[in-house]
């Protein structure tokens, strides 16, 4: 695995580790049979889109707990034929770099929150602690790939795109007449709190110049042109 340099993100993460962002509900989405709802790779439960349609904002309860200053975040593998070696580096990804430990729940524990690692039609993954319930990823087969995989943990950890923090405006132009029109809400700007992190062009949570595209077109410029051939580019 190449050398995944740390960011100053991830020293903010052991501080405060999962951002909770206000963002546009999507209407007309489609609820899966258990009530969930399935936009791009985040996988939202009832309970939350319901809060999202009704506050539009997204849960403020998405931090896992800490405790003397590590976060334990248990996952649980639901489906054997799963790639668990490339899971496993995904979490060391993570790991390496913050407070964040993955422990695999055993059979004598009890609790509800915990990972819950599928093999589901695509790649996402919920966002974020819930109370009361997991929070889901789904690895697809080899399609999502070890950088697909970490992205996802990214986002049960609680973490959303790089490219919608609310001050993405003063580094990337976004042409949205480019966006497929499924993957828009990707695009929104979420009222973040950044920690006076600076703008990661590089982050694994970033999406490169084309994510997106209805036709090839890019969708992504950067400002500063010396971080255009890098965006997202992450291993």
């Amino acid at each position: 695995m190449a050398e995944w340099k740390p960011r100053s993100l991830l020293l903010a993460l052991c501080a405060c580790y999962a951002l909770a962002a206000p963002m546009p509900a999507p209407m007309g989405a489609t609820r899966r049979e258990d009530g969930s709802v399935l936009v791009g790779d985040i996988l939202y439960s009832s309970a939350q889109w319901d809060g999202l349609l009704s506050k539009n904002l997204d849960s403020l309860e998405k931090l896992w707990p800490r405790e003397n200053g590590v976060v334990k975040i248990p996952f649980k593998i639901s489906d054997s034929k799963l790639n668990g070696t490339l899971l496993k580096l995904g979490f060391s990804a993570w790991q390496s770099k913050t407070c964040l430990e993955f422990p695999e729940l055993t059979e004598s524990d009890t609790r509800k929150e915990y990972l819950n690692i599928t093999i589901q039609t695509g790649c996402f993954s919920g966002v974020g602690y819930t109370a009361g319930n997991v929070t889901t990823i789904s690895i697809f087969g080899d399609v999502c790939g070890l950088k697909g995989i970490t992205h996802e943990i990214g986002h049960a950890i609680g973490l959303h795109h790089e490219h919608s923090r609310s001050d993405r405006n003063d580094y990337v132009i976004v042409k949205m007449a480019n966006v497929e029109f499924s993957s828009a809400h990707n695009f929104f700007t979420k009222d973040t709190v950044n920690f006076g992190v600076p703008y990661d062009y590089y982050s694994i949570m970033h999406y490169r110049e084309k994510g997106g595209s209805a036709s090839g077109e890019r969708v992504l410029l950067a400002k500063d042109a010396r971080f255009q051939d890098i965006m997202g580019d992450a291993p």
